[in-house]
């Protein structure tokens, strides 16, 4: 019975996420060994082999929808506690036991439908499994098609040799990754907020700011490869995000992303290949003898299998990935999530890494994320918001000013120690959750606009002068492109 769930919401989530098959099963084999333990204690306490099955799917069927009924609740009062709801369920439930135990119903007189419902729960499994064990038979078959051609047959190319100029300047650089910020025009055309002072503020601390920036990425995976891979994204990504640049509307956009999505799974490129834990950017600065400081643990998984990032992070351990979010989000796991963040972070601590530990390292590349901005940090505008609200879109302009206080804050801080510093402000999608962009479409938003609100970006380039300035603002594309030139050595030609 719990595993029906556990592969409904696999097979419902595989595909916008990357979810390991193995931990799914891991999760599986829990699940079952709880739910043997539950029947036979619920059929030793009620003495009735039909009413442990209807008590046991009946506990199953709470345990799975736990997030759904809390959602309603919520949607009728915001402030309810969670824990009242969950002991309130839990009474409920042992009640309904005791009345099987005291009032013994006859059950055994319609064994039948009892038959009848444990093949239904038969069905209903095998009905969910197989979908999942294809997709992953697949997946399986396609990445290993895809290992034995040679590399200049697969659909993707990935840059690993950098041509190196040691005559080039080497200045400490800062990406800053602005997760789920808008660019200002959009913030201007269709919020209404103009923001002039963010614009004059980033004026005098010397920012070029790209005012109209769009990339087409649909959330933060895809973004990084883009922003981060040119040559990945040149061969593989860009030219199918072009087509939904060039006029095709929100649907026909939603149905390239997922078809892009599958292309790169079977292509292996996001685990067997490692275009995803291959950054070009990075790599190529680490080349050029600078030390990578990760300063969040948004880029732990992608950068793992670099060949450089030698540090081993546990991502085939079961509790890491995804899973454990969607758990979280449909099941009493709920309240173990502060527990699974906080042991997240422990084991993806900051790192730093220097290509020859015996030198001193050349310069500084940077990175870090500020997520204040992003759709799911609106609670942080109300606290009546208890959980992330996904339809709360009135709250993004305030979510915003609360971003660029802190960005803000945090370039006076980089610049206080390092007046000479390059800086990257560099965000990933604007409102790209399904559920944000369904409730724009209900507010009246034309799918135009939410196609525009999905694919915003702010973006901004600080060079400073002894480093050659910057004429023009950068495009996002090529800004990972101009870097590298610049301070590595020539190695990719700029898009119009």
């Amino acid at each position: 019975m719990p595993s029906i769930m556990l592969f409904h919401l696999y097979n419902r989530n595989h595909a916008q996420n990357h979810i390991f098959f193995g931990h799914v099963l891991i999760w599986a084999g829990i699940f079952a060994a709880a739910g043997f333990l539950l029947f036979f204690a619920l059929k030793r306490i009620v003495g009735s082999g039909e009413g442990a099955l209807l008590l046991t799917v009946l506990y199953w069927l709470c345990f799975w929808m736990f997030g759904s009924m809390i959602d309603i609740i919520l949607r009728l009062d915001l402030t309810f506690p969670h824990s009242f709801f969950l002991a309130a369920l839990a009474l409920g439930l042992i009640f309904i036991t005791v009345l099987f135990r005291r009032f013994k119903p006859p059950f055994d007189k319609i064994r039948p439908a009892f038959n009848a419902l444990s093949i239904a729960i038969l069905v209903l499994f095998a009905f969910n499994l197989t979908p999942a064990i294809r997709h992953n038979f697949a997946l399986q078959r396609a990445r290993a098609m895809m290992m034995s051609v040679d590399e200049v047959a697969r659909p993707f190319y990935v840059k690993q040799n950098f041509f190196i100029d040691t005559a080039l300047p080497a200045p400490d650089i800062y990406w800053f990754h602005i997760d789920g910020m808008m660019s200002l025009q959009t913030m201007a055309r269709l919020w209404g907020e103009p923001q002039e002072h963010l614009r004059e503020e980033l004026s005098r601390r010397g920012f070029k700011l790209y005012d109209n920036a769009l990339l087409v990425a649909g959330g933060t995976n895809n973004a990084l490869a883009i922003l981060f891979s040119p040559a990945f994204s040149d061969s593989f990504f860009r030219g199918r995000l072009l087509e939904i640049k060039t006029g095709l509307g929100l649907y026909e956009a939603e149905r390239i992303f997922h078809e892009l999505h599958w292309a790169t799974l079977v292509s292996g490129a996001s685990v067997a290949i490692g275009s995803y834990e291959y950054f070009e950017l990075i790599n190529a600065f680490l080349e050029r003898g600078y030390i990578f400081e990760n300063t969040c643990t948004r880029l732990w998984q992608p950068a793992h299998r670099s060949r450089y990032l030698l540090r081993y992070f546990p991502v085939d351990f079961f509790i890491d990935g995804p899973l454990p979010d969607l758990l979280t989000v449909t099941t009493p796991f709920r309240f173990l999530r502060p527990i699974i963040e906080r042991n997240a972070t422990v084991r993806h601590q900051p790192f730093d890494f220097t290509p020859d530990p015996s030198s001193d390292p050349l310069a500084r590349f940077v990175f870090k994320s500020l997520f204040y901005a992003h759709m799911g940090q609106t609670w942080r505008q109300d606290p009546a918001l208890r959980e992330m609200d996904r339809t709360a879109v009135h709250l993004y302009p305030l979510a915003f000013d609360y971003a660029a206080q802190r960005m803000l804050s945090l370039i006076d801080n980089v610049l206080e120690e390092n007046p000479n510093a390059v800086i990257v402000l560099q965000a990933d999608h604007g409102l790209h959750l399904i559920e944000t962009r369904q409730h724009l479409l209900a507010l009246g938003y034309t799918p135009e606009q939410v196609l525009e609100l999905w694919f915003s970006v702010f973006s901004a380039v600080r060079i400073p002068d002894q480093y050659g300035a910057l004429e023009a603002p950068i495009a996002p594309l090529n800004i990972s492109r101009e870097l590298v030139n610049r301070f590595v050595g020539h190695n990719y030609n700029l898009l119009p």
